[in-house]
């Protein structure tokens, strides 16, 4: 197995749990239009949002959301920031990895069913520490401070921050 140096690593998991939660958000989304067709419905319906919401909340772990191996073989097309990775790389079958992709997938499906849906934070072009942390071993914010890299997103109800993500600030890390 590749050992990644840490930024890699951490830009790697990153960019990965968002593509996993990007497609799991979709999944749903793909899921409801096709309840709504079966129904003749095409306009919004808080009874048919509420029953189907309430109806994969309760059965969620009996359907079969997602397959690793055609998540892995998606996500293997896509490229991370870092020229040096490719999602390829790693193997859905490798047991931490599709560990991983299961509670990734899973998060964003919860994500998706709540009512609203929480969204991840955006990336910022400055630090802000009302949405985000700094990590444990990056140098601490001060009015210049710029960002290296994010290590875990920010998580959002509303636009309104639930949990802070984390990132590193440039610097000796």
């Amino acid at each position: 197995a590749r050992v990644f140096p840490k930024k890699e690593a951490r830009v790697l998991t990153y960019e990965l749990f968002l593509n996993l939660f990007k497609h799991a958000t979709q999944q749903y989304a793909s899921i409801k239009d096709t309840v709504y067709a079966s129904l003749g419905e095409s306009e919004p319906h808080a009874g048919i949002d509420a029953f189907l919401t309430d109806y994969l909340q309760a059965n969620h772990k009996k359907i079969s959301l997602f397959d690793e191996d055609s998540v892995a073989q998606e996500l293997s097309q896509h490229h991370c920031t870092s020229d040096k990775l490719k999602l390829s790389k790693l193997s859905a079958t490798d047991g931490v990895v599709k560990n991983f992709f299961k509670e990734s997938l899973h998060f964003g499906w919860i994500c998706s069913l709540s009512t609203p849906p929480f969204t991840i934070g955006s990336v910022l072009s400055e630090f802000d520490g009302n949405q985000y942390d700094v990590a444990p071993d990056s140098p601490q914010p001060s009015e210049t401070s710029q960002i290296d890299y994010y290590v875990w997103p920010s998580l959002l109800l509303r636009g309104n921050v639930q949990k802070k993500g984390y990132l590193q600030l440039q610097g000796d890390s």
